[in-house]
């Protein structure tokens, strides 16, 4: 009886301790290690969503919920080093966040330890990279490893911004923010907004004309401002020089550049001025070309519905439509007394330089 009751403690020994490796494994993996990735893919998005926070200037703080998630995985033994990467990497950024940069880089180094290669872990190294160049040259080797880095690809677009680069920040912006989480949008999507509005602008503008740039409606003198400090176009005048806008506009008024009664300083230009202004940039002093659709049209009627053949705008208007430097209006209107924004004038002087 007692070898019966002892072989009977003895399977219940060792169905207990069973059960307890079963109970930790359960801890460690199965459908707990589900739920904490699903943890760790939530505490990425709050991440994600106290940068835009931060910088729209709110006053959501989830700093301190962020915190307590990574501390409750940090406690939880694991062998996944991929996942353990990515814990670290997310607590790396945490601390950016907070602006501890020894406690992210300490972090850091911890996420390397485990996987040097998962994607948060460079995102994280990447932030804790200063100057906006060797950020790019490092995001960019890191996606050459792999090509659907879409969280790099991201963060490059962004740096691409910072460099007034809005070309290549629209690639990858549009390459990237479509397939990640909803936050990525929340924090970049005003950048990538702007880079689609901007995107054809050279990198290397002045920044006194950037300004005119992001104006939706120009003075007559802005159109000199953004010629004279973007193009050559206006140094048969200048030389090398830089002249003061107002004069220098008031020299082409003179020219013909401007109509005989605008009020260069005070008012706004509008589609027919800019038409006037590029057609003399185009043409030059080749006279002939200036009064090319006078002379064709004479005595006929307009072939655009809204410009008179006989007023001081036509020739313009044909010619800068004609060679495609300002389009028309819903096909066959020119809208005139329409007013122009910094962007649209841009655009079209960079069309009317290549012709000149």
């Amino acid at each position: 009886m007692k070898k019966l009751t002892a072989a009977a403690l003895l399977s219940v020994f060792f169905f207990s301790c069973s059960t307890i490796k079963q109970t930790q494994d359960a801890i460690y993996s199965g459908s707990t290690k589900t739920d904490n990735i699903l943890i760790i893919e939530q505490i990425e998005k709050d991440i994600i969503k106290q940068y835009a926070e931060i910088k729209s200037g709110g006053n959501t703080d989830l700093s301190a919920k962020i915190k307590v998630d990574l501390d409750i995985l940090l406690a939880v033994p694991s062998t996944d080093s991929e996942y353990k990467a990515k814990l670290y990497a997310l607590y790396a950024d945490y601390f950016i966040l907070k602006k501890d940069k020894s406690a992210a880089k300490k972090m850091l180094k911890n996420a390397e330890n485990n996987n040097p290669y998962e994607e948060y872990v460079h995102l994280a190294a990447s932030r804790l990279i200063l100057k906006n160049e060797e950020r790019k040259h490092y995001l960019e080797n890191a996606i050459n490893q792999k090509s659907n880095s879409y969280r790099l690809i991201c963060e490059l677009g962004f740096v691409f911004y910072l460099m007034e680069d809005y070309t290549n920040a629209l690639v990858n912006f549009d390459a990237s923010l479509d397939f990640l989480p909803e936050e990525y949008t929340l924090l970049y999507g005003a950048e990538r907004d702007y880079c689609r509005k901007f995107y054809k602008v050279d990198s290397d503008i002045k920044k006194e004309t950037a300004r005119i740039l992001e104006r939706s409606k120009i003075l007559l003198s802005d159109m000199t401002a953004l010629t004279q400090g973007e193009t050559n176009a206006l140094d048969f005048i200048t030389g090398t020089n830089a002249w003061k806008v107002l004069m220098l506009a008031e020299r082409l008024k003179a020219a013909g550049w401007y109509a005989a009664d605008a009020d260069i300083a005070k008012d706004y230009a509008r589609r027919k001025d800019a038409a006037l202004f590029l057609w003399h940039l185009i043409a030059g002093n080749d006279t002939e070309l200036l009064s090319k659709y006078s002379r064709k049209y004479s005595g006929k009627k307009s072939p655009v519905k809204d410009v008179d053949s006989d007023g001081i705008y036509f020739d313009s208007v044909l010619g800068t439509v004609e060679e495609d430097v300002i389009p028309l209006v819903d096909g066959n209107k020119f809208n005139p007394e329409g007013f122009v924004s910094g962007l649209e004038f841009y655009n079209w002087l960079k069309k009317a330089e290549d012709l000149n």
